[in-house]
């Protein structure tokens, strides 16, 4: 897949089909489409419950800054390293803009 040009004002929304269940700090994950399983670390977690409902990526990385000492520019590259990996693997896709009312920050 080829990568796309993120930036913070980019809008993602989760794709169907994901099956999760905690296991201690860590998330594991399993998309029924793939059969494929993936087990989140702590930062990967919060990423993915941020995204409950649609955010922005500068939104994701105000939150994290708040959850995790974290400089901001650590942060942006992190996240926006994640948010690859989610849209290869079509876990999240992008959207043009909120598609919710009101967006908790």
């Amino acid at each position: 897949m080829e990568k796309l040009s993120l930036d913070s004002s980019v809008w993602l929304v989760r794709c169907d089909g994901l099956v999760e269940a905690p296991s201690g700090d860590r998330l594991l994950m399993m998309s029924i489409e793939l059969g494929q399983y993936y087990d989140l670390n702590p930062t990967a977690k919060f990423v993915w419950q941020a995204l409950s409902q649609p955010r922005q990526i500068g939104q994701i990385c105000t939150m994290m800054q708040k959850h995790f000492d974290v400089s901001e520019a650590v942060c942006t590259s992190t996240v926006l390293a994640f948010v690859q990996q989610l849209l290869a693997e079509n876990m999240v896709r992008v959207t043009e803009e909120a598609q919710t009312d009101q967006v908790e920050i």
